[in-house]
Parts: C-alpha cells; sequence; structure tokens
C-alpha cells in the first residue's frame, strides 16, 4: 500500500492513496477498508477547464465533468456511498459508445480557430462514426484502426485518410486522459502524416508579370504574398495603420491577425495561426507602391481595410480567387502547373532563405511556430546553391592539382 496523504480539494472524509502512479480517492482510509466491492477514484481538471470525477465501482469506470472541483467531488462521494450500498453506478465508462465520446470530446475543446473545430467534426460526421460510431470505445483495437484507415485512403486519398485519423488520434488520447481506456488504439505509424506535392517556385521575373495581370488594387496582393511572405488570412486581414513606411525609418508592416471565413459565419477577423503579432520589413522596392496603393485605394481612416473591392466592401475568399484565377491565366504559359496562390510565399520564403537567413530569421519572419517548416527552405535555398558551393570546393584545389587532372 501507498503512501497516504490529506486532499485538499476533497472533504475531510476523502482520501487519496499512490498505487502505481494512479490516485484513487475512497471515502475511508485504506487500512480500514472492508473487503467487500466498493467505489474509489479522483478528480482531475481537464484541457478545457472543467473538472472530471472518476470513480471505480466494481472495477468498472464511472466519470462525469464538472464545472467546479467542489460539484465533482460531491457527486465523487455520492457515487461511493451507492458503491457502498450495492446500488448500481450511474454510468459505466465501459459502454460509452465512439459516437457519444465524439460528442463530449468535441464539447470540451475550448481554445481553438472556429475552422479547426469544423474541419474536425467534419470528420466525424464523414469518416469516423459513420463506421466506427457504434462501437464502444473499449472495443476499438489497434487492427480495427489501421482497417478503416485503409479503406478510407482507397476511397478519398492518403490526405484525407490522414486527416481523418489525426481526429481519431486526437478523439482517443483524450479517452485515454478521460479514464475510459488506458492506451489509445491509434498506432499506425505515419498514419497522420500528409503527403503533400512539393511546392512550385517562380522567379522573380515571373513575379512581377503575375503582379502585373491583376487588377491595380490587387497587384500588392501578389507582391505582399511573396516579398513580405503573408498568408491569404494575413492579407485580407491589413488595415491602413498596420503599414509603417513614412520616410526616415525602416519600412515595415505589422501583422496582427488574420481573416478566415467559417461556414455560415461571413467574414471572422482573428489571431495570426501563431497567435503572435509578427513586424515584418518591408524590401525598399515595395514602398512606393504601397504609397501610392494607400492613396488610390485605401479610406483615410486607421482601422481602413488596405484590400477592398471596387465597391469598398472588405476582400472575401471567393471573390479574390475569381481576380485570382483570371490573372493567373493571363500568364499561365509562365507558370508551372497547378500553380497555388499559397505558391507565392512559399517562393518568398525561399527567396528569403537565398539570402542565408538563419532558421530563426525565417521563422520570425514567417510566423513559424517550429524549425520545422522553417528548414524546408533552408534546404530548398541549398539544393539551389549545391552547384555555386561544388564549384568553390574546386576552385580550393586548383592551385595544387594532380597530375591525373593536369
Amino acid at each position: 500500500m501507498g503512501s497516504v496523504k490529506r486532499t485538499p480539494a476533497a472533504s475531510k472524509d476523502f482520501w487519496t492513496t499512490s498505487t502505481g502512479g494512479l490516485s484513487i480517492t475512497s471515502s475511508q482510509k485504506p487500512e480500514s477498508r472492508p473487503r467487500r466491492p466498493r467505489g474509489t477514484g479522483g478528480v482531475r481538471q481537464l484541457p478545457s477547464g472543467k473538472f472530471q470525477a472518476l470513480v471505480l465501482v466494481n472495477g468498472q469506470r464511472v466519470y462525469k465533468s464538472f464545472a467546479t472541483p467542489t460539484e465533482a467531488n460531491r457527486w465523487a462521494r455520492n457515487t461511493n456511498t451507492d458503491a457502498e450500498r450495492g446500488e448500481a453506478p450511474t454510468r459505466d465508462a465501459r459502454s460509452i459508445t465512439i459516437e457519444q465520446w465524439s460528442r463530449e470530446w468535441m464539447d470540451g475543446r475550448t481554445g481553438n480557430a472556429a475552422r479547426t473545430e469544423e474541419e474536425r467534426q467534419r470528420h466525424l460526421d464523414l469518416y469516423i462514426n459513420p463506421k466506427l460510431g457504434r462501437l464502444k470505445v473499449v472495443e476499438l483495437e489497434d487492427r480495427r484502426v489501421k482497417l478503416w484507415r485503409s479503406a478510407i485512403v482507397r476511397e478519398k486519398g492518403v490526405g484525407v485518410a490522414a486527416k481523418a485519423y489525426q481526429t481519431l488520434r486526437a478523439m482517443m488520447n483524450g479517452a485515454v486522459e478521460g479514464g475510459i481506456i488506458r492506451a489509445s488504439p491509434c498506432r499506425v505509424k505515419g498514419g497522420g502524416t500528409e503527403s503533400h506535392p512539393e511546392r512550385s517556385i517562380i522567379e522573380p521575373e515571373t513575379v512581377v508579370l503575375l503582379a502585373e495581370a491583376m487588377p491595380a488594387r490587387f497587384r500588392l496582393m501578389v507582391d505582399l504574398a511573396v516579398w513580405c511572405q503573408l498568408r491569404y488570412g494575413e492579407l485580407a486581414a491589413l488595415q491602413r495603420d498596420h503599414f509603417h513606411v513614412e520616410t526616415g525609418i525602416t519600412p515595415y508592416v505589422s501583422v496582427e491577425q488574420a481573416m478566415t471565413e467559417p461556414k455560415g459565419q461571413g467574414r471572422v477577423i482573428k489571431s495570426t495561426k501563431n497567435e503572435k503579432v509578427r513586424r515584418v520589413t518591408i524590401p525598399p522596392h515595395l514602398v512606393s507602391a504601397i504609397r501610392w496603393h494607400l492613396n488610390a485605394f485605401v479610406a483615410p481612416t486607421r482601422e481602413a481595410w488596405f484590400f477592398t473591392g471596387e465597391h469598398g466592401a472588405p476582400l472575401r475568399k471567393a471573390n479574390w480567387f475569381t481576380v485570382w484565377k483570371g490573372g493567373r491565366e493571363k500568364v499561365a504559359d509562365h507558370l508551372p502547373r497547378g500553380f497555388h496562390f499559397h505558391d507565392l510565399r512559399h517562393t518568398g520564403g525561399t527567396y528569403f532563405a537565398r539570402t542565408g537567413a538563419t532558421v530563426r530569421e525565417i521563422m520570425d519572419r514567417m510566423g513559424h511556430l517550429t524549425p520545422r517548416a522553417a528548414m524546408i527552405y533552408q534546404h530548398s535555398a541549398s539544393d539551389d546553391r549545391a552547384a555555386e558551393h561544388a564549384e568553390k570546393l574546386s576552385a580550393l584545389r586548383r592551385p595544387a592539382k594532380t597530375a591525373r587532372e593536369a
């Protein structure tokens, strides 16, 4: 039997016992427990901020979530009392189905972007619950997960299967955290890895042609995506006071927010992808174009949107991509097949890496949270400079040629 200590959040007759790393709570001291079957359990705070009470009754996990630890402890005490009296638990965690758990899991998720939650729900509705929803969570085995994922790969492709698997894996991790299962059945190696084709890069001369193919009010959509490496959502959320192009200072744009359009909600302005404000220095050759755009197309108020339609309405995704496709078609002969708007940001990231920028500098400029994405650009730039480096290596040996080389 492990060490015993008082639990502050519990009532005075509650004890927490450490046994193999698992905290269990009972209404009597361990040494005075009766031998007959009875309930044990504990209370934990979930990432959502709620408090989950878990009680083990005759080997069954019974749990429930509450807004406060007081409510959770009260329910745990009452459930333990019912167990002492031989009454059935109000809920057996072993009986919960995957569909039931998916609803509870989604309800408990907080602080995520609306677009992310919308995508998670779509995976549940289309791929998870129709195939696995009737299974009990405790019945789902790794073999069944592999078969389920393989079926999606055959029907929808690797990309869709990877995203659906990511949702199922996150949900099963939540079930582990909630005490429903001891280990996740989602153990497919690389199951959540998406296969992305290598993005296309265009040369600076083509960037100029593409920008000139756009209507005048949208030319800077292309230029800022390339030379300042901004995402579409960040571009659509730019306002007049985000630009600092006054004479005598180093020009920069303050990237403070992003625009998204969740289904049925219209334009929603939120924080940037990494939830940080970043200051992006503007290349000098864009400054005059930005000043001209501010005078020609942006209202004089500080909060005025930088990009608007012909009638002054804020930019919407459907409207912009109609413009984008029209401009792209005009210079299609100069672009790689299937060239996407986001490829402009990738192109700009590669340009920046070619200047010799470090991984940290790339992360700061592009708004990456981890070095992994930044290193993609650095590797791409390294490949472009490979011939140059090889030539320099040969130059080191030229003063001392071997007989064979002579």
